[in-house]
């Protein structure tokens, strides 16, 4: 796939050449570029203008340049950065002053949040709720605005020109295999806890004496096990009311253990060209883990060399709940990535739509 440089001052436009690009889609709707360009003949035109903020233009998308970093390898330079979506740029410069609170549905706070931008939405309402309570929502840029209104109702987005698709779930059910030793090359599991934590409080409107109209605070269930591990405490002046606050608090506590499962998926003739795609449910098997299951993609990396392409399956965030339900006394004392190796535990670990991130 060509890959080209656009100017963002003068508009001239040059195609890349001799360059590495690594496309990163994500089922959050992330999408970037990390590319590696070397300084040659061919490309000295369209090298001297990858520079910050620029614009590459690959497949149907616009990216812009961020996190430049040059150096030199004999007389050469090379060019290293990671370029976003060009949506992350437009919807972060925009502000929207006004705010709202009350009951509002997802096409409501989704035209607040854009106003201005140039973007719009496609809704399939099928499993969303109709409308969620907000306090304050707004005083924010657009980007972030829409973040939180898809956080409100746990639904996920795709971007299009400058339209965006969102759904409950952006997913389909397929035949497609990935098989250890067959198409699956070099698989891994990681388990990741770093950011565990346990309790936090929240604080509301401050009064004038100093005293909050509102605290609140929130214990997970994972404390029995783990500890009290605190969390950083959200002061927000937005809250008011105690139930908002506690509900904002708890989907900001990071109680949640994530499970990720990579591997390289390889096209062999006799399985026919596997159409695999970001949100894709695909049937994985993975002799070394235990692993027979129904997962879902949450991230798929190709490039532009023709390598093969990297699926993640995951990142499955297991709440706390669900978590102390796998936890028997006996598997407590036993290490996480030994209890995912036995296949009982793993189906019940990740039987539910891998890379879905739970309520």
């Amino acid at each position: 796939m060509d890959a080209f440089i656009r100017s963002l001052i003068t508009g001239q436009e040059e195609m890349i050449l001799d360059a590495e690009i690594t496309r990163k889609n994500i089922t959050n709707g992330q999408k970037t570029l990390d590319v590696t360009a070397r300084q040659t003949a061919k490309n000295q035109y369209g090298f001297v203008l990858l520079m910050n903020e620029n614009y590459v233009l690959y497949g149907d998308d616009e990216y812009v340049i961020k996190n430049l970093t040059q150096n030199t390898k004999g007389r050469r330079t090379i060019k290293t950065f990671t370029a976003e979506h060009r949506f992350y740029e437009d919807l972060i410069s925009m502000h929207i002053y006004e705010t709202l609170t009350g009951t509002y549905s997802m096409q409501q706070l989704c035209d607040f949040a854009l106003a201005g931008t140039g973007y719009g939405v496609q809704i399939n309402v099928d499993g969303l709720n109709n409308s969620v309570e907000v306090e304050n929502f707004g005083d924010d840029n657009s980007s972030a605005l829409f973040q939180s209104a898809i956080e409100k109702f746990g639904c996920e987005y795709e971007i299009n020109g400058k339209v965006f698709t969102i759904a409950k779930e952006l997913s389909r059910h397929t035949d497609y295999q990935f098989r250890y030793l067959m198409n699956a090359q070099d698989p891994q599991i990681q388990i990741d806890t770093t950011n565990l934590c346990t309790y936090i409080r929240g604080y509301g409107k401050q009064n004038e004496d100093g005293s909050y109209v509102t605290q609140a605070e929130y214990t997970s269930p994972l404390a029995q096990t783990y500890g009290i591990r605190h969390a950083a405490p959200i002061r927000d002046e937005r809250f008011t009311q105690y139930d908002s606050l506690l509900a904002y608090i708890k989907a900001q506590l990071t109680d949640s253990i994530p499970i990720t499962i990579t591997l390289t998926a390889l096209q062999l003739e006799s399985l026919g060209v596997q159409d695999v795609r970001k949100g894709d449910y695909c049937w994985v098997t993975l002799d070394p883990f235990g692993i027979d299951l129904e997962l879902r993609v949450s991230e798929v990396d190709d490039y532009n060399t023709g390598k093969s392409p990297l699926y993640t399956f995951g990142v499955l965030q297991r709440k706390a709940e669900d978590i102390l339900s796998g936890l028997s006394k006996t598997a407590a004392s036993v290490p996480l990535i030994d209890q995912i190796a036995n296949s009982a535990y793993a189906s019940r670990f990740l039987s539910e739509k891998v890379g879905e991130v739970d309520d």
